[in-house]
């Protein structure tokens, strides 16, 4: 009877750490798809519109993904693997900044307090011209958008951030 409770118990912790394996491997996979097609629609929107932007997470399976075109601001939200909202905003601030004046690399790793090593990834591809630039950065959400940015893009990148709520995956 003993040695039964035994094999009881030990069948009991090991069912449970299996879940537990199942349920990260599963997060894992879902977290893996969205990135997938984060990355796809930010491929198809920076050819179309020679600019993306976008927020994810390493561990997280919802992103938000935007891109500026004729005067408009165009914001994707995607929860595992999925657009569940498109919405479009009128902008006509985007065009009047100079996209080759805009040290906003200088300014984002100037700015340690919102660089981190295990936090958001801000993505942006640009085509200025024939060059395209397309950066990656570890960021702390929160601190980013109270941070204080030199460049005019960069202020206008935080700005429709808080405005847009774009690093908000509660939709």
């Amino acid at each position: 009877m003993r040695m039964f409770l035994i094999k009881i118990i030990f069948l009991s912790i090991g069912a449970l750490c299996s879940c537990s394996t199942f349920k990260q491997s599963m997060l894992e996979r879902k977290s893996a798809i969205n990135n997938k097609l984060t990355e796809n629609k930010a491929e198809e929107l920076y050819y179309r519109n020679g600019n993306v932007f976008y927020i994810t997470s390493t561990y997280s399976s919802s992103s938000t993904i935007w891109t500026y075109h004729d005067n408009k601001l165009t914001i994707f939200k995607l929860v595992n693997a999925k657009i569940v909202k498109e919405t479009t905003q009128i902008d006509n601030e985007w065009r009047k900044i100079n996209l080759e004046q805009s040290y906003f690399r200088e300014d984002i790793e100037n700015n340690t307090n919102s660089n981190v090593l295990d936090g958001e990834i801000l993505c942006i591809k640009l085509r200025i011209g024939t060059e395209h630039l397309e950066e990656s950065y570890c960021i702390d959400i929160n601190r980013f958008i109270e941070a204080n940015f030199n460049s005019v893009f960069m202020k206008k990148l935080v700005q429709d951030i808080k405005n847009y709520v774009l690093f908000n995956s509660d939709i």
